[in-house]
């Protein structure tokens, strides 16, 4: 019996040995079928094959931090009345009349870090007023009201040197508040006429002018005006004293000037007036003077196809204001003026229809008399005159930070 049993086991151990060989054995050999399984033999022999196929993400390299365009803040150290200021392809044009020159103009050009004079400076041989610069087909053009040829309406553009305009076509009245637009290859023009009191508007396109037909209200004795393109129509914002200084919108349609809307003033006396788009719609901002609560205040308003619609609380811009100045990016609202308060340059972002500061008084310079705003590149940007300083044109980026 006692044999039988360790007969029994001694066949155990030896079965049990087997098995275990075996298992060795097949752990220790390569598959010889690699299609049927993929094994670490097979990744460790063919890795070049199946690495090709292995993603592997790129390196991102941070993009470069978006910086201001120009950085130089005083334009010159003339006395100035009279600036304006655009930017073009990332580049700033300015121009302005200087007082040491008898109001004679000059325009410079943000290069290399500073203000460099484009051609003669100055350019005109008189006083000139109400100084525009805009680019057409990349080329600086500057209108301007000049008192040498009695008030009319001059220009100028640079092409190695500044040659004149000839202004053939163009009425030949005195001209008081003068506004200017630039869009594709056309020069848009309009400005008050003082003799017949009404409003002139003009499109200098292939070497010569086409005046446009007036509105259909006359006359108008303009307080301030604005003019805009959308979509390849004119857009044009008068503030009329002869309607109780009520603000009119057209837009031209083929031939005619079409009014839009009834443009409501409630709040009585608008003035300093701008006409900005998001590329759909016009809007317009104004100053209005009525009593303490809404006087020297800003309201701005967007025509929505039927009707001028509110936009922020009503009086709700902080301190008093000159020279309001809208510019919308990115479907952002952003409006600059002068704060008679403070005595600085602000700009406001409209959020959930209330106005906010963005500036403080610390992050501008001096004292403001007029006021223009850019956006470009994502910052804002500010041109005026400062009064803290002789009255030297200035412009600089407005907050130092990117808003859009």
């Amino acid at each position: 019996m006692k044999k039988t049993y360790w007969a029994l086991i001694l066949l155990f151990l030896i079965g049990f040995l087997f098995i275990v060989v075996g298992c060795v054995s097949y752990l220790t050999d390569k598959p010889k079928d690699s299609s049927r399984s993929i094994g670490f033999y097979e990744l460790e022999e063919d890795f070049s094959k199946y690495s090709d196929k292995i993603y592997v993400p790129p390196i991102r390299k941070p993009k470069p931090k978006p910086l201001p365009v120009i950085s130089s803040v005083y334009i010159s150290d003339a006395v100035s009345d009279f600036l304006d200021f655009t930017i073009h392809k990332n580049t700033s044009y300015t121009v302005f009349a200087d007082a040491k020159q008898n109001y004679k103009l000059s325009a410079k050009i943000f290069s290399n870090g500073t203000w460099k004079a484009i051609g003669k400076s100055p350019f005109t041989t008189d006083q000139a007023y109400w100084p525009n610069i805009n680019i057409v087909d990349d080329m600086p053009i500057v209108t301007y009201i000049d008192r040498a040829a009695g008030y009319t309406v001059s220009a100028k553009y640079f092409d190695l040197s500044w040659k004149k305009i000839y202004m053939d076509g163009l009425p030949k009245t005195k001209a008081g508040i003068l506004k200017t637009h630039s869009h594709k290859k056309m020069l848009c023009v309009a400005f008050s006429d003082l003799e017949n009191n009404g409003v002139v508007t003009s499109v200098w396109k292939d070497g010569s002018w086409i005046t446009l037909a007036p509105t259909s209200r006359k006359p108008h004795e303009v307080i301030d005006l604005d003019i805009i393109s959308i979509r390849d129509t004119l857009y044009l914002a008068i503030i009329d004293k002869a309607t109780a200084y009520n603000i009119l919108v057209y837009a031209l349609e083929g031939e005619k000037w079409k009014e839009l809307g009834k443009f409501a003033i409630i709040d009585y006396f608008a003035g300093d007036l701008s006409l900005s788009t998001d590329g759909e719609n016009p809007y317009v901002s104004y100053i209005t003077y009525k009593n303490a609560e809404s006087s020297c205040k800003i309201n701005v308003k967007k025509f929505d196809g039927k009707r001028w619609k509110v936009l922020g609380k009503p009086f709700s811009t902080p301190g008093k204001a000159r020279f309001s100045e809208l510019q919308i990016a990115d479907n952002k609202i952003f409006l600059a003026y002068a704060d008679l308060t403070n005595n600085t340059p602000t700009v406001l972002q409209l959020k959930n229809n209330y106005w906010k500061k963005l500036t403080t008084p610390e992050e501008a310079i001096g004292k403001t008399n007029r006021i223009i705003h850019k956006l470009a590149n994502g910052f804002s940007y500010v041109a005026y005159i400062d009064q803290a300083n002789h009255y030297q044109p200035i412009a600089m980026p407005l907050p130092l930070r990117k808003l859009f």
